[in-house]
C-alpha cells in the first residue's frame, strides 16, 4: 500500500478519485459511515479490529473486546474455519468480515490448513474468542483493572484462596490479576487470571462462570461450580485444541484436571 503510493508519487502517476472509494470501518463506527454499507463502497480496507463483549457492546481503543476480529492474532497462524459470528448487536460490517472469510476459506475448501474439528471429536481451535488472556492485556489499565469493576465473577473471586483435592496444592487469586499455584496440574509458581466469556467452549467453562488461569505449567480454564453448598472450581485443560503442522491435533478433548474448594 505505502510502497504504491511512494512509487506512483515519483513517476508522476495521475489518478482519478472517487467519493466513498473506500471504506474503513470497526467497531466504533459511526452509523453515517456504515449508510448504504457494503454496496456504497468499492473497497472494504480491513485495518481496524472489531472488538466487542458478549452483550454486543463495542470496546473503546487499547482494548480487547470478549469478542476479538482482529488480524494481529493471526499473525503466525492461519485463521481456522469457519470463523464464529459476532454478538447479535455487533454492526453490519463486522457479519461481513466474517461471511466474507468464511466464504473465501470454504471455497478453498481442502487447501485452507486450518480447519475447526467437527463436532464431538475435539476441543476447538481458539479464533475470535478468549483473547483477553493475553498477559499485556491483562495488566494493562484495560484489562483486569477493569474486569474487576463491572464484572461480577471476577469481583467474586478477587483475593479467594483454594485448596485442591488430593493433596493437590492451593490456587490463590489476587485481586490485581495475579495468581499462585502450589503444585499440581497447574505447577507450582505464578501466573495470571481472569474472565473467560468464550461460547465455542460449551460445558468446560459455562460463559459467565468461567475464568482463565494462565499458570506455570501452561493454559487452563476453571469452571466455577457449587457442590454440597461450597464452591468449587473446576480447572480443565485441552480446552482450546493445538495445532501441529497447519492441522487441527486430533482427539484433544478437555478434562477437569484438579478441582479445588474456596476456603
Amino acid at each position: 500500500m505505502w510502497g504504491y503510493s511512494v512509487a506512483a508519487a515519483s513517476i508522476g502517476l495521475r489518478h482519478q478519485e472517487y467519493r466513498d472509494f473506500q471504506v474503513e470501518p470497526g467497531a466504533l463506527s459511526p452509523p453515517s459511515q456504515l449508510d448504504g454499507f457494503p454496496l456504497r463502497y468499492w473497497i472494504f480496507h480491513y485495518t481496524y479490529q472489531f472488538e466487542y463483549m458478549l452483550d454486543g457492546s463495542p470496546c473503546q481503543p487499547w482494548t480487547i473486546g470478549e469478542f476479538s476480529l482482529d488480524k494481529r492474532h493471526f499473525s503466525d497462524v492461519y485463521p481456522p474455519y469457519p470463523l464464529p459470528q459476532p454478538p447479535a448487536r455487533a454492526n453490519k460490517a463486522a457479519f461481513y468480515l466474517v461471511d466474507t472469510f468464511n466464504r473465501a476459506m470454504a471455497d478453498l475448501g481442502d487447501a485452507w490448513p486450518s480447519r475447526q474439528p467437527e463436532a464431538g471429536i475435539g476441543s476447538p481451535l481458539q479464533s475470535v474468542y478468549g483473547r483477553r488472556r493475553l498477559d499485556w492485556f491483562s495488566r494493562h489499565k484495560n484489562g483486569f483493572a477493569t474486569e474487576l469493576q463491572t464484572n461480577r465473577l471476577v469481583a467474586r473471586l478477587a483475593g479467594s484462596r483454594w485448596e485442591c483435592a488430593g493433596g493437590a496444592g492451593s490456587v490463590s487469586l489476587a485481586g490485581d490479576g495475579s495468581m499462585a499455584s502450589g503444585g499440581g496440574a497447574l505447577g507450582q509458581g505464578a501466573g495470571r487470571w481472569g474472565s473467560m466469556n468464550d461460547p465455542t467452549l460449551g460445558d468446560v467453562c459455562p460463559v459467565g462462570s468461567c475464568i482463565f488461569l494462565n499458570a506455570r505449567a501452561g493454559q487452563f480454564v476453571g469452571a466455577l461450580v457449587e457442590e454440597g453448598g461450597r464452591e468449587v472450581l473446576k480447572v480443565a485443560d485441552n480446552h482450546y485444541a493445538p495445532e501441529r503442522g497447519g492441522r487441527t491435533a486430533a482427539g484433544m478433548r478437555p478434562q477437569v484436571v484438579q478441582a479445588c474448594t474456596r476456603q
